[in-house]
């Protein structure tokens, strides 16, 4: 259940800003997101991690955008403590949801119990143009 991706925070010498590097395979991202899709019905509920590398692609100069890890599970629970791993352990600062959803209920709630704890709780925001 736990993330399987190990990064280490870096800071470029040269222009000062911060990237992440895969340990295992030496890859750089300058950005990472999360995105959490509650279940629905006899679905079951998905939580995505994806990396935006850090230097544009040569031949195209655009961004790649790769996903590092994944996770699918019906309950809700096991998702949160899947996401605030990938919190901690990988550096995912922001995840993306339908705030609207019922299940931001539990989000909550979960975060309530992460504050009591004095742990760092999960920052959730609509996607972009969400309306």
């Amino acid at each position: 259940m736990m993330p399987r991706t190990v990064l280490k925070v870096r800071k470029d010498q040269f222009n000062g800003r911060r990237y992440y590097e895969d340990q295992r395979t030496g890859v750089k991202y300058r950005r990472l997101v999360g995105g959490i899709a509650w279940p629905f019905g006899s679905d079951d509920g998905a939580c995505v991690v994806l990396a935006e590398s850090y230097n544009p692609d040569f031949e195209t100069q655009r961004q790649k955008v790769f996903r590092l890890e994944e996770f699918v599970s019906p309950d809700i629970n096991t998702m949160l403590k899947w996401v605030h791993a990938c919190q901690t352990d990988i550096y995912v600062v922001d995840w993306i949801t339908p705030r609207e959803s019922l299940y931001m209920e539990l989000l909550h709630q979960y975060n309530d119990d992460l504050a009591r704890l004095r742990r760092p709780t999960i920052s959730a925001y609509s996607p972009p143009q969400w309306d």
